[in-house]
């Protein structure tokens, strides 16, 4: 088995990616790996749709990079205290393509993602980004549950 140098995790912030980050960065202390770090902007309107002149649109990115940098700030601290080296992206795009293409460029060995343990219509018609990653991906992927999360049977 190959050694372990690049590690990427997701994340959109929420509380599921806190434990995908967690359970990353301490893997990236035993394997003495690097982390990647990628946030993606979700694009769901196009520029040129009705729904949202360009200005907006710019408006809207430009506020969600400025949340993404102040939440990489505090990761990177949390980071350099263990002494893992953490390169930080804020991608745009759909999330799980993004994902992997983060994981090809960086050429990352293994990348986490947190689940977030819910199936909704949506998620059932089309899957979740964690599963879209998992299927897809040129590296091993482990999917992070929340703790205590318990499957009920339907």
């Amino acid at each position: 088995m190959e050694q372990t140098k690049i590690i990427l995790v997701a994340t959109d912030f929420s509380e599921h990616s806190k434990h995908a980050w967690e359970y990353a960065l301490h893997e990236a202390q035993i394997h003495k790996a690097g982390l990647v770090v990628a946030h993606v902007i979700h694009r769901m309107v196009r520029e040129d749709h009705m729904l949202m002149d360009t200005m907006s649109t710019m408006r809207v990115s430009e506020a969600l990079r400025n949340i993404a940098e102040d939440q990489f700030q505090s990761m990177k601290k949390a980071a350099a205290l263990v002494d893992v080296a953490c390169k930080t992206f804020i991608l745009e795009g759909t999330p799980f393509v993004e994902i992997i293409k983060c994981a090809r460029e960086t050429e990352a060995d293994m990348a986490v993602v947190g689940s977030h343990g819910t199936a909704g219509l949506a998620s059932m018609m089309l899957g979740s980004t964690a599963e879209k990653v998992v299927r897809k991906a040129p590296c091993s992927v482990v999917v992070v549950k929340q703790k205590g999360w318990v499957f009920k049977m339907p």
